[in-house]
């Protein structure tokens, strides 16, 4: 999983995983691409992309006979690339220090192999050339996993060791003779069943029933078979009578937990009846905010076509269901509806899992009412599969609990009803009874609704509870993605011991090593999200006594951390009694930590994914976490951090692109976060946490790459959430690189709003960052905003607006003010005024280098005494705009960053920028406006594109001979201020001194914008000429 000293920390990390750690020799092979055909067994049994592996344990050996595993590149990435994968041994064979595993050489004379009750014979001829094989017995506690996951626990049961026969698919010219000595401890069962587990093309299992084909002795406990080639053999007991055909099917295709949401749709305009929908989706997606909330979700489409979700509460609910299952929907309503146009009230569908697993299923009823005054939408909706599923919900619109789900808006997901409590002002021992309801929160529910109906009486209509809730904020009682799935994982594994009708030695062996595990993966997860700092968070992945930590912040008692730490101590067969009574203060504690609360990342500088990618690998994601492929998970995890390395390598002299791809085809997922740790540390806590748990979660790779199908489970759910975590945290979002901020100085009471930041990118102009933003400007006089850019770049943050330098100059040399050359040195001027016959000048611009011109200029025309360039102090400034639109108008500006320059730009008709040509703004004032300013100041707006003709004429009358010079300014010119006066030089005339100046400034505002015009007039001592 990366280098030397990743591997090190394999070793001392054993005591807080799931698994042990193993030593893998690494070995490289290729990635296949998805295009490949599906194998014909899968074929023949249903479709191609539904069948799964399903043992446990079983994947090192199944992936040992061949050598190598095989992994599909779904992302859009490169089809074929190089992975690092372990390498086994050319039989397979995993010694086994107990004898449970026994290997020959098998040639073509007869032959026998013994192992613990279980004997394989083989004739003479079996195979032609000589074969070394293996017989290995394998523990029916590492395989129950299978049993659970397919929701059948309670119809089946091991009846002796799982065999393994080595090499796998190895084909034998003749039938050979498998006797299996079976467990007498185990029954009474009804029926025995003896299935033959075949590897397909993808390396996952079909399992096939070969029990027609074998014999049992009941008397003396054994089972005799034939078999033609070598793969896995399984002995099983059914408790009850179930379908041989039935079972083998549930066995081979996938199975999974959905979440069924109620929907009510009134008769709007261009609907002539009113409509309940039903939308169906796999519980995982729906847990996930990123599928939940997409605009291709069916969910979000009935919402956008008028639907209000309702909210229901689940009654019944048994199994799970299975891809191709066909089931019954029925639905039951009130007396206040019924059904519309005689149409039934059950349909029948078949669960296509590709479907159910990305968009989700949608069924509409339409509604007629059969009263016209008050109504009211009730009834239930029951489902029925053909495998055993079950599950009945109650939906009403006046129902108090689901009213209140309605109000937070928290649909079908699981929320925290502490601060419902506290609101509702309820006892604490209804707190504690609604807390051991764990189960659903319908039923909590229930618990507090129920004591607050007997506090206020006859006071309980809807309107009061929602008085009642006023002020809760989303984040106090919301739970974010991985809070859900932890909830699920315990809620899950709690119920299926509770519904539990027998119990097997070997089961119980399994369920009390998940309990552990579970609680400590959770507890584990649950000091990750309350630390802060890197160093927190890996000494909180790093310890055992997690409930240590919980305890010294309040969140759980120290009667829970002591039974706890005695469910790890204690005898097996207590664990789970002490996990039962654990369950509801650790849903509890999950649902106090894992709040769901918006925080905004910090600018971190990372550049990331397009839309394209993201979307790609979403969907990558999606079918991986489907088909629980684990491996390919970590393929999309390491092609996004690949992805991100690239884009952010801010030290391509060590970290070259060759080098970064060798990370990604070795799937070093530990060295690709190192390299990317300024970025996650940057952006702020969760990013961090999001980090060290995809760190501890990549301490298993070697494991998951021995034996992939024992991470199916609760491990690929959790690695699925970070999966989706990092994709999501991975897109391109243009704030990490540009941040505008708008500053009101004077803190105006005119409000202000803003759009999405943009970026466009260009092949031959780089990106372009730009937001619009609007001010309703409430007062009168002018409105005077600065704004700055925020940009992280190469690493480093900087602020980006304007400098100005300010110096004071006696008033007599105002004139070299006046001439300074706007075209070589284009900056803005401000002037003031004060009672010492001083000027302080201030020099704006958004180039440093601009101010720093203009300064020499004037020091070599004023001196060194006047102007010091070694002095005068050229400091960062914001870029400073003002607008002169009248009160009650909204005014619009646009700030604009071109990624690598030093400038921000403005683009508005309404604000003029006090900076050189390169800030924009266009809108010039009239001369009303420009003359009611009263701050004692001038201020001449950008000067430097101003266009300038002089033209001369001269007329005699009498004695008297009059110049006329007429002066023409186009560009973004303006005069603000007390004196409005624009001081030029005009030709001296020799034939006399007594003239009239007359100066007409034509002003361009800009593109459409109309022209305006402005002028003053001087005359001589003799007026009257």
């Amino acid at each position: 999983t990366g280098e030397s000293s990743h591997e090190d920390s394999l070793g001392t990390s054993s005591g807080n995983n799931f698994y042990t750690p193993r030593s893998v020799t690494p070995v490289t092979c290729q990635i296949m691409d998805t295009s490949d055909p599906p194998s014909e067994s899968r074929v023949e049994t249903c479709p191609s992309n539904e069948i799964l592996g399903i043992l446990t344990e079983s994947m090192s050996s199944v992936v040992a006979s061949s050598g190598v595993g095989s992994l599909k590149e779904d992302s859009g990435f490169d089809s074929r690339r190089d992975v690092q994968f372990p390498n086994f041994s050319s039989t397979g064979t995993r010694k086994d220090s107990s004898g449970r595993e026994e290997s020959a050489l098998v040639s073509r004379e007869g032959g026998s192999l013994k192992v613990e009750g279980v004997e394989l014979f083989w004739p003479s001829g079996a195979l032609d050339d000589p074969e070394t094989i293996t017989l290995a017995l394998e523990d029916p506690c590492k395989h129950y996993r299978l049993i659970f996951q397919r929701g059948l626990e309670n119809d089946l049961s091991f009846g002796a060791n799982v065999i393994n026969l080595q090499p796998n698919g190895l084909k034998f010219n003749k039938s050979l003779t498998l006797k299996i000595t079976l467990d007498k401890s185990k029954g009474p069962y009804n029926e025995w069943l003896v299935l033959h587990g075949k590897q397909a093309t993808d390396g996952n299992i079909f399992w096939e029933t070969i029990t027609d084909q074998s014999r049992f002795d009941l008397v003396n406990g054994v089972v005799t078979t034939e078999i033609n080639g070598f793969s896995i053999i399984a002995v099983l007991l059914r408790s009850i009578w179930v379908q041989l055909r039935e079972i083998v099917t549930r066995l081979n295709i996938m199975s999974f937990k959905y979440t069924l949401s109620v929907l009510y749709r009134s008769n709007l305009e261009n609907y002539p009846f009113e409509e309940v929908g039903l939308a169906l989706m796999s519980q995982d997606v729906y847990q996930e905010r990123y599928y939940r909330e997409h605009d291709e979700c069916v969910l979000e489409k009935l919402k956008r076509d008028g639907f209000e979700e309702l909210g229901s509460n689940v009654r019944e609910e048994t199994n799970y269901i299975y891809n191709g299952e066909r089931l019954v929907v029925s639905i039951r309503l009130g007396e206040d509806y019924k059904l519309a146009n005689n149409q039934r009230g059950s349909i029948e569908m078949t669960v296509d899992s590709s479907v159910w697993w990305s968009t989700g299923k949608s069924v509409t009823f339409p509604l007629q009412s059969s009263c016209t005054k008050a109504k009211i939408l009730c009834g239930k909706v029951k489902i029925e599969g053909q495998y055993g599923h079950t599950r009945e919900d109650d939906f009403c619109q006046l129902d108090l609990s689901c009213y209140l789900r309605r109000l937070l808006g928290v649909g079908e997901l699981a929320f925290n009803l502490r601060p419902v409590h506290e609101r509702l002002e309820l006892p604490a021992e209804t707190w504690s009874q609604a807390v051991s309801r764990w189960q659903r929160e319908d039923k909590q529910l229930e618990t507090l609704l129920q004591r607050w109906k007997e506090q206020e009486r006859d006071e309980t209509r809807p309107a009061l509870l929602k008085r009642s809730l006023e002020g809760l904020r989303p984040e106090e009682y919301r739970i974010n993605e991985r809070g859900q799935m932890h909830i699920t994982h315990l809620r899950e594994l709690a119920t299926s011991i509770l519904c539990l009708n027998h119990e097997d030695r070997d089961m119980m062996k399994y369920l009390e090593n998940e309990i552990r595990n579970l609680c400590r993966s959770i507890l584990r997860d649950c000091c990750i999200e309350i630390a802060n700092s890197k160093e927190d968070m890996k000494w909180a992945s790093s310890i055992e006594n997690h409930t240590n930590i919980l305890v010294t912040k309040g969140i759980v008692s120290n009667e829970v951390s002591q039974q706890y730490k005695a469910m790890f101590s204690s005898a097996e067969n207590v664990v789970k009694d002490i996990f039962l009574r654990l369950v509801p203060h650790l849903v509890q504690a999950v649902k106090d930590i894992f709040r769901d609360e918006s925080i905004p990342l910090s600018q971190s500088g990372m550049r990331g994914l397009d839309e394209e990618t993201v979307t790609r690998i979403a969907s990558a994601i999606q079918n991986a976490a489907k088909d629980k492929k684990i491996l390919s998970l970590f393929t999309q995890v390491s092609n996004i951090l690949e992805k991100l390395c690239h884009e952010n390598n801010n030290n391509p002299s060590q970290s070259t692109d060759e080098k970064i791809q060798e990370w990604g085809r070795s799937v070093m997922v530990i060295t690709m976060l190192d390299s990317l740790e300024d970025i996650f540390e940057t952006a702020g806590s969760d990013p961090r946490r999001l980090r060290e748990r995809l760190r501890v979660a990549s301490l298993y790779l070697k494991d998951i790459m021995l034996d992939p199908k024992a991470y199916e489970g609760i491990f690929l759910r959790d690695f699925h959430n970070l999966s989706l975590s990092l994709l999501k945290f991975s897109k391109f979002d243009p704030s990490q690189l540009v941040r505008f901020e708008l500053i009101d100085p004077n803190d105006s009471s005119n409000t202000q709003s803003n759009d999405l930041l943009k970026c466009q990118k260009f092949l031959s102009r780089g990106m372009r960052f730009s937001q619009l933003f609007w001010i309703n400007k409430e007062s009168e006089g002018d409105l005077k905003l600065e704004a700055v850019a925020h940009v992280h770049i190469d690493g480093h943050h900087r602020k980006i607006g304007a400098f100005e330098s300010t110096i004071t100059i006696p008033q007599a040399c105002s004139e070299v003010i006046d001439k300074l050359p706007n075209a070589s040195l284009p900056v803005a001027l401000k002037r003031n005024y004060d009672f010492y016959e001083k000027i302080r000048v201030t020099l704006y611009s958004t180039q440093k280098e601009n101010v720093r011109k203009a300064l020499e200029y004037l020091e070599r025309e004023l001196g060194e005494e006047v102007v010091d360039l070694k002095k005068e102090k050229i400091a960062e400034s914001h870029l400073k705009f003002r607008s002169f639109a009248k009160a009650g108008t909204v005014v619009k500006l646009r700030l604009i960053h071109k990624w690598g320059s030093e400038t921000i730009g403005l683009e508005s008709d309404d604000f003029l920028a006090l900076a050189d040509s390169r800030a924009g703004g266009a809108c010039m004032p009239d001369s009303e406006t420009a003359a009611d300013t009263s701050d004692g100041s001038d201020s001449v707006m950008d000067p430097s594109h101003s266009e300038v003709t002089q033209t001369h004429q001269k007329e005699q009358r009498g004695k008297t001979e009059i110049h006329y010079h007429q002066i023409f300014m186009k560009g973004h010119v303006c005069v603000v201020g007390p004196d409005t006066s624009l001081n030029m030089q005009t030709p001296a005339t020799a034939e006399s001194q007594r003239y009239v100046q007359v100066f007409v400034m034509c002003l361009e505002a800009g593109p459409g914008t109309a022209l305006q015009r402005s002028s003053t007039a001087a005359t001589t001592d003799e007026q009257e000429d």
